[in-house]
């Protein structure tokens, strides 16, 4: 059962101990995704994704798969919501069912409700921005012990980097104009305790529009 709990741990640190900074944003027609780790910006056909959570090589393919079959991003987030959904709870309810301790302390933290895994899909249809963020929370239920919930928005902003980061309070201010690149090395930096003024070494940034999609590095 040790081993078990040890493989479980290493497994799940992708929740709670990422390394990665991803920042998702939406800036007149265009949007805008950069970060630490250009690994983690993925395309899959017409859409693009980011993902955070257990799972990343499973999860990555199952979009590719959903991403061809989908007409729209509705169509597209709906698939996805349900693909997911399924992956945690057999995941999850594998954990729980071989160490109840374990998925009790070190998963749920002895809460009967926690975040396991978020998603932004965003590009263009009908020549304008999309942006959809999806939350995963799992609950644990009393006749099915893993329940796992979503919440699901369209908006113009979405940060990925796991953790407390409490100089997002008090953090105000314009930036020097650096554009959106440096809007995002300042989301990059309130989340990582790096600078907050837009500066900071390059990094690679996806920027789609209705022309399509390029990579730069700033």
């Amino acid at each position: 059962m040790a081993h078990f709990s040890a493989l479980a741990g290493c497994l799940f640190l992708s929740i709670n101990s990422m390394a990665q900074t991803t920042v998702c944003l939406i800036r007149g027609d265009t949007v805008f995704a950069g970060g630490t780790d250009r690994s983690c910006i993925k395309s899959a056909g017409k859409f693009n994704f980011v993902f955070e959570g257990p799972l990343d090589t499973t999860v990555t393919a199952t979009i590719n798969r959903i991403a061809p079959a989908s007409q729209d991003f509705k169509t597209f987030g709906a698939s996805c919501v349900m693909a997911m959904k399924a992956l945690y709870t057999d995941y999850f309810s594998d954990i729980l069912r071989k160490d109840p301790a374990y998925f009790d302390l070190h998963i749920m933290g002895n809460q009967v409700s926690t975040v396991v895994g978020k998603t932004c899909l965003f590009g263009i249809e009908n020549n304008k921005p999309v942006l959809i963020y999806i939350v995963f929370n799992m609950n644990k239920g009393v006749r099915h012990p893993v329940v796992i919930s979503y919440s699901l928005q369209q908006q113009d902003f979405a940060l990925f980097s796991a953790g407390d980061h409490t100089r997002h309070k008090g953090i105000v201010g314009s930036l020097p104009d650096r554009g959106s690149v440096g809007e995002i090395k300042k989301m990059i930096g309130i989340a990582t305790d790096g600078p907050v003024d837009g500066t900071g070494p390059p990094i690679d940034v996806l920027v789609v529009t209705k022309k399509g999609r390029m990579w730069i590095r700033k």
